[in-house]
């Protein structure tokens, strides 16, 4: 079997490094997760220590109102470490370089294979610059901390772009399967954007309607705690559902791909060659992804 090529290679080390930005992301996204289900569970043991107490007595550890109290505070406790580790600037910082890497390492590929920009030259130098450039990438990541695994998963592996590449296999196997990559994840993040909302709201409403019932209802004084618990889990589910980067992402996501598609135009009309085409089309694709990490980095919450 002969040795894989500059390029060959160079791609499998760029899906290496989506393989470890999905990794990161998973836990990242599941650190999220678990700080949620705390910070409700939380909220409720602390409602209903409150509501079976008597007469605000203060009650024995091992009593109904005193368990109830203990994981109350076992869970506020659990929520505060998980959600302090999901919104560290290291737990970002990898998944959002890891990811950034990843894309930067196969725009450089495209790049390299239409022969284009710094990749005009010899041949000799054209992979002699390739390889520089790419191993600048991959210096810069590690140097935050991040390793990829040895060897992709075969489920994520994806063919290199072809030596030759023409710009109808770019066209085609580029800038349209990321135009639809792009309209996939703007609905996914509309319809959790909505979701978000609608829970937001659902808890917002159950903490108004506790609050007039003990208020106003005889005998439902005893649900009070409950307002108390239903604003936190509203709150909790704010925080850790994001929906202002939905909202950023369903837009932005969207945008390119309206981008792409008026490029795919021009390009069917006979309105841009190969080389203006793959070099308006990285140059779109990298703007996406430095407007992401920049948004990602300076907002510390969930995931995309």
């Amino acid at each position: 079997m002969p040795a894989p090529s500059l390029l060959e290679t160079k791609w499998q080390i760029a899906r290496n490094w989506a393989a470890e930005a999905r990794q990161q992301k998973a836990s990242h996204s599941g650190q999220a997760r678990i700080a949620l289900v705390f910070a409700a569970v939380a909220a409720v043991a602390g409602a209903l220590a409150a509501t079976i107490g008597v007469n605000g007595a203060e009650a024995s550890p091992l009593s109904v109102p005193g368990l109830f109290a203990l994981t109350a505070g076992a869970a506020a406790a659990m929520s505060t470490f998980f959600g302090r580790h999901m919104l560290s600037e290291q737990s970002q910082t990898k998944w959002i370089f890891a990811r950034a890497t990843a894309e930067n390492l196969q725009s450089e590929c495209y790049r390299y294979a239409a022969g284009i920009g710094a990749y005009a030259a010899s041949k000799q130098e054209a992979a002699r610059e390739f390889d520089s450039r790419t191993n600048e990438l991959v210096a810069a990541a590690r140097n935050r901390g991040i390793e990829p695994p040895a060897k992709t998963p075969s489920s994520s592996s994806r063919s290199s772009p072809p030596e030759d590449m023409s710009a109808d296999w770019y066209a085609k196997h580029r800038l349209a399967d990321q135009q639809e990559w792009y309209v996939s994840r703007s609905e996914e993040h509309r319809k959790k954007a909505r979701m978000a909302r609608r829970l937001g709201l659902l808890f917002g409403m159950l903490a108004a309607l506790l609050g007039v019932l003990g208020s106003v209802a005889q005998g439902w004084l005893s649900i009070t705690p409950f307002v108390g618990a239903t604003t936190t889990i509203a709150t909790a589910v704010a925080l850790f559902t994001s929906v202002d980067r939905h909202v950023f992402l369903a837009s932005s996501y969207g945008g390119y791909a309206e981008a792409i598609a008026s490029l795919l135009a021009r390009f069917g009309e006979g309105l841009i060659a190969k080389d203006g085409l793959v070099l308006e089309g990285e140059t779109l694709l990298a703007s996406e992804y430095a407007a992401w990490t920049a948004r990602l980095s300076t907002a510390p919450t969930q995931p995309e």
